[in-house]
């Protein structure tokens, strides 16, 4: 019995320090550990970015690094900031477009307290979330439609629009800038973060190279532009006020590191073939930092 309780030490020593339990691991860590998303409450990749928050929380967005270390804590740190920035207060009639997470929502109606929150988003259980979450805020209506769906609002009857980490997204971006313009009342205010490119595109590899990685991850061709057209584009559709901050540093390199810390210590047990979407969107970030080419912005439009 001694010698064989040696042998079998010395056989899973060697297995574990060959790595065959690791990948025995990752392979079962697949079958065995399964996100509940059955009733879609989020998506798989908000159940990778908020595995680790207590209470559970739903972000889905790079979130504001400046002094935050937790992805939780980020998120409602680049949610603060745009609240601040577009001067959020109690007396708002408050319009969310194609919004990410219901968290964002609570913010609004908890923190801020606005008067009324009409919330768009196109995903039926993000819809359905956030009624259950707002259920106690009678003065959230939660619609379906994406940025365009300000149309269904009456002229000057919205304060504040926001859109919060997903302008890029917008198919029809002129288009939902006049209809901002349209329902925003007398000092209404537009106010959003979006991306821009550094200068426009050079040779015709590097343009193939833009076109390509925009298309796979989803952004239309036609929002690749400078922060110079970006300004010009809003003044076109009759805002005056604009005031544009660079937030690039303190939203790309954080989420870049915590990001891939947070994707070390949890794929044993989540599999690796989940966290492909959130590793190519980090691939692509740390691809257009290191060159340069691409800032992300903070903008308000009156």
């Amino acid at each position: 019995m001694f010698w064989i309780g040696i042998l079998t030490g010395f056989v899973l020593t060697w297995l574990y320090m060959s790595g065959v339990v690791k990948h025995l691991a990752n392979a079962l860590s697949g079958r065995l550990w399964r996100p509940n998303l059955d009733a879609k409450s989020m998506s798989q990749e908000q159940w990778l970015l908020n595995i680790s928050e207590h209470p559970p929380s739903s972000w889905n967005h790079l979130g504001y690094w400046k002094e935050a270390i937790r992805y939780e804590r980020a998120c409602v740190e680049l949610a603060g900031l745009l609240a601040d920035r577009a001067c959020l207060r109690a007396s708002d009639r408050v319009v969310d477009v194609s919004f990410g997470c219901s968290d964002q929502l609570l913010i609004w109606v908890d923190y801020y307290q606005v008067q009324s929150l009409h919330a768009f988003s196109k995903v039926y259980w993000q819809q359905q979330q956030a009624r259950r979450r707002c259920e106690p805020f009678s003065q959230v209506q939660i619609h379906k439609g994406d940025h365009m769906a300000l149309a269904q609002l009456p002229e000057s009857s919205v304060d504040k629009v926001l859109a919060l980490d997903n302008a890029y997204y917008f198919s029809d971006k002129p288009g939902f800038f006049r209809e901002c313009r349209r329902v925003l009342a007398d000092e209404g205010v537009l106010a959003l973060t979006d991306m821009v490119v550094v200068r426009p595109h050079g040779s015709r590899w590097e343009q193939f190279v833009w076109e390509s990685l925009a298309r796979m991850a989803g952004v239309p061709l036609a929002n690749l532009i400078t922060q110079e057209q970006y300004q010009a584009l809003l003044e076109a559709q009759g805002f005056e006020q604009i005031a544009i901050s660079d937030i690039t540093d303190d939203v790309f390199s954080g989420f870049l590191y915590w990001q891939q810390q947070h994707y070390m210590n949890l794929r044993t047990f989540t599999g690796r073939q989940r966290w492909f979407k959130i590793r190519l969107t980090a691939t692509f970030i740390r691809w257009f930092l290191v060159r340069d080419l691409v800032r992300y912005l903070l903008v308000t439009a009156r």
